[in-house]
């Protein structure tokens, strides 16, 4: 396993307020990549969208990465409390504590 550190910051409609929300990520890459360690740190932008009343729920797509190697896709559904509704550019700055 290997320690990451990041920023999200979204552009686009953004209405209410959230608290706590948890993201897991699947990555992708070709096959044909060789993974080094901290290969992952860079900067990632996407789609995102997100609706909250109570419980709530988004979805993401983001690609970047060193070389913009790498696809990150839920692999499960973000979950949020609050009342919000979102949707728009995602950006995602990721690095990597072994660096």
């Amino acid at each position: 396993p290997e320690a990451y550190f990041g920023a999200v910051n979204k552009y686009g409609l953004d209405i209410g307020t959230t608290s706590q929300s948890v993201m897991r990520w699947l990555v992708l890459t070709p096959m044909n990549n060789i993974y080094a360690p901290g290969a992952l740190a860079g900067d990632y932008v996407g789609a995102s969208a997100e609706v909250t009343a109570a419980v709530g729920a988004g979805a993401n797509l983001l690609i970047g990465g060193t070389g913009n190697a790498f696809t990150l896709q839920p692999l499960s559904v973000q979950t949020q409390t609050g009342l919000n509704i979102a949707i728009g550019v995602s950006q995602f700055q990721l690095r990597s504590t072994a660096n």
